[in-house]
C-alpha cells in the first residue's frame, strides 16, 4: 500500500510538498501526495519539479515519475526518468537530482480537479533503495 503524505504549504511564493523515507525496492506507486488548497487568493498551482535526495546510497538508476491518477493514470506531472542520485553522502555532489515537470510552464491545476499526486517506481534498485522527495510547486 503506497505511503499517504499530507502536505502543509510552507511559504505563499513556493510550496514544498515532502515524502521522506520512500523505497525504490520495488515497482508500483509507492506514495500518494495529498494536495493542499494554496494559500489565500491562489486557487491554481504549478508544478515545478520533484526533486530526490537523502538516498541510502547509489539509486541513479532507479526511474521514477509522477501522475495525477494512479498506476501512471490522468496527467503526467513529471515524466518517468532515472534519479540520477550517485550517493548519499552528505554535502556530496550527486546526492540530489532535479527532475523537471512535463509542463511546467504550460499547465496549471487546481487541488479540486487533481487532489492527489501519485509517484510511481517503474525500475526499482535492488537492496535498500531509500530516499526522500521534495515536489516544488508555485500557486
Amino acid at each position: 500500500m503506497p505511503q499517504q503524505i499530507n502536505i502543509t504549504p510552507l511559504a505563499t511564493e513556493t510550496l514544498l510538498i515532502m515524502g521522506l523515507g520512500l523505497s525504490l525496492a520495488a515497482t508500483g506507486d509507492i506514495a500518494t501526495l495529498t494536495l493542499p488548497a494554496p494559500p489565500a487568493g491562489f486557487s491554481r498551482y504549478i508544478i515545478v519539479q520533484l526533486r530526490v535526495s537523502g538516498a541510502s546510497g547509489n539509486i541513479s538508476t532507479g526511474v521514477v515519475g509522477v501522475w495525477t491518477g494512479a498506476n501512471e493514470t490522468g496527467v503526467n506531472v513529471v515524466a518517468q526518468t532515472a534519479t540520477g542520485v550517485t550517493t548519499g553522502a552528505d554535502g556530496t555532489n550527486g546526492n540530489a537530482n532535479g527532475l523537471a515537470s512535463t509542463n511546467q510552464s504550460t499547465q496549471v491545476y487546481t487541488p479540486a480537479g487533481f487532489p492527489q499526486l501519485f509517484l510511481h517506481v517503474s525500475t526499482a534498485v535492488a537492496g535498500t533503495a531509500n530516499f526522500a522527495i521534495q515536489i516544488i510547486w508555485l500557486p
